[in-house]
């Protein structure tokens, strides 16, 4: 969260990463960023901003 408030005081957008201590952990932490997929486009995606997704890991395998 403090992350998150400094960059947006500085005016820079915020991106996040997971930082798993357990192999479980892996995966729990995403960022979408809607965008083309080339260089370009993934740029001016970080540019606007990225939502930061937090999910719960279920039995289903992640891809």
């Amino acid at each position: 969260r403090e992350a998150r408030e400094f960059a947006s005081a500085i005016g820079l957008p915020a991106v996040g990463g997971s930082d798993a201590h357990h192999r479980e952990e892996i995966g729990s932490v995403v960022n979408v960023l809607e965008c083309d997929k080339t260089v370009e486009g993934v740029l001016k995606g970080l540019k606007k901003g990225a939502k930061i997704v937090v999910r719960k890991k279920t039995g289903a395998r992640w891809g």
